[in-house]
């Protein structure tokens, strides 16, 4: 294993393997930058080994939610900066800023991006909008930062806050994974699918009587689907984590908890090579 930081505080919050078989990183720190917390972006080789890094900070209190390679080998981390503003930064494969985008919503924040194939970027995020307390947005992007489509999707309640969003791109459009809280039972899981112009195709929900949490989202080699998050409806104690399996269709096929008494918490799934998770 590895460890990344100095005197301060600072945390990984998500890691992509790169096409050169090298890691990128989006993180905070305290241990670095303008002050408080900074966005922080790591570059790894395939070993680990830090080869270089890049803080984005304004002295406000700030963080890295989100890393993706492009098609050309650049790197686009998401965060907010400032009065929580949500915001993009692209650079290069050394870490030589290429643009800076700040998203034009209140009190936003970036919360996950990736590359489509033609160099688009799908980019998902909350902030407080016109629903509720907390609404979700979805938004592609140009390769260069520039609005091609925005979405919103809210129910009334607080949804997508935080690190309860998450995405993934298919070979037909993309999947949402987002907590929500607007339908009078608590906060739910649910997983939206949508076409390559976002138009939502179907929308699946998990609930119970208590809070259901959704975080991360793949895509299995038939198609489907497995989301990641936690449950204090059910389990073992005060939270335990919960895997949901979807078809490609979003039919539910199966879920599982895993934890004990104390609390538990999925962050992230994915299938492995011998057709385990």
């Amino acid at each position: 294993y590895k460890r990344y930081g100095g005197g301060g505080e600072d945390g990984g919050k998500y890691v992509t393997q790169l096409s050169d078989g090298g890691y990128a990183v989006a993180a905070l720190t305290r241990s670095t930058g303008a002050g408080g917390y900074d966005n922080w972006l790591l570059r790894l080789d395939g070993q680990g080994n830090l080869l270089w890094s890049k803080t984005f900070g304004t002295g406000a209190e700030e963080h890295g939610r989100c890393v993706a390679e492009a098609p050309n080998g650049d790197l686009i981390l998401t965060g907010f900066v400032g009065a929580r503003a949500g915001v993009l930064f692209r650079v290069d494969a050394t870490g030589n800023t290429v643009w800076q985008k700040q998203i034009g919503l209140t009190n936003s924040t970036a919360n996950y991006i990736e590359a489509f194939p033609n160099g688009d970027l799908l980019l998902i995020g909350d902030f407080s909008g016109p629903y509720g307390l907390r609404d979700t947005y979805v938004a592609r992007l140009s390769s260069a930062g520039d609005l091609i489509w925005a979405k919103q999707l809210g129910t009334g309640g607080e949804d997508g806050f935080d690190w309860d969003t998450g995405g993934r791109i298919t070979s037909d459009g993309f999947v949402l994974s987002a907590t929500m809280s607007g339908f009078g039972t608590g906060e739910d899981m649910t997983l939206s699918k949508f076409d390559p112009f976002g138009n939502i195709l179907w929308k699946k929900r998990t609930y119970g009587p208590a809070q259901d949490k959704a975080h991360f989202v793949n895509q299995t080699t038939d198609g489907g689907f497995l989301q990641s998050g936690f449950t204090t409806s059910w389990g073992f104690g005060s939270a335990d984590v919960l895997v949901n399996r979807f078809d490609s269709n979003g039919n539910h096929l199966w879920s599982r908890i895993y934890g004990g008494p104390a609390i538990d918490k999925g962050w992230g799934v994915q299938e492995s090579a011998d057709d385990g998770y």
